[in-house]
């Protein structure tokens, strides 16, 4: 399978492409820095520039998935106002734009991250896919996070959020 994935820098990211390399599987990682060579086996890194909407749809041309863990970590600072916008936009921004590459390119899914911030604080309640979104921040992150995968699932691209 070959797999295109942004945001795997980070815990799961990082996890996620050693066990897909493992299983021989290509990993093409999407990267906002020059791409280094060193890497594991079956992966690689391509240069691609979210904030400034600047991304190859070739990368994508031939993929089995595509997968977006991007997002600024939301325990790393203080929330003041730009730290909130920044977890809100560095969350929506790479995700509308994977979602219209995945449109143009044909790919047939997109997994992308969503938060259990969705949800908002419920305390011991159980809660499931058919519980509605919270009013807090972070459940309001997610909606729009979720809503810019827009333009893949207009497309007939299969969406996972996770």
């Amino acid at each position: 399978m070959r797999v295109v994935a942004a945001g795997v820098s980070g815990f799961l990211g990082t996890r996620l492409t050693k066990v897909l390399t493992a299983g021989g599987h290509q990993v093409i990682q999407l990267v906002r820095h020059q791409p280094s060579g060193a890497g594991q086996a079956g992966s690689h890194q391509a240069q691609w520039n979210p904030d400034a909407a600047e991304l190859d749809v070739d990368l994508l041309a031939g993929a089995d998935a595509v997968v977006n863990l991007c997002g600024v970590g939301v325990g790393d600072k203080r929330w003041n106002s730009s730290y909130r916008e920044l977890i809100r936009s560095s969350r929506v921004r790479p995700t509308e734009l994977l979602a219209k590459g995945c449109a143009a390119a044909g790919v047939p899914v997109l997994v992308n991250a969503s938060g259990i911030g969705y949800y908002g604080p419920h305390g011991d309640e159980l809660v499931d896919e058919a519980t509605p979104a919270g009013s807090s921040f972070l459940g309001q992150v997610c909606v729009d996070w979720e809503a810019a995968t827009a333009a893949a699932d207009a497309a007939g691209v299969r969406v996972v959020h996770l």
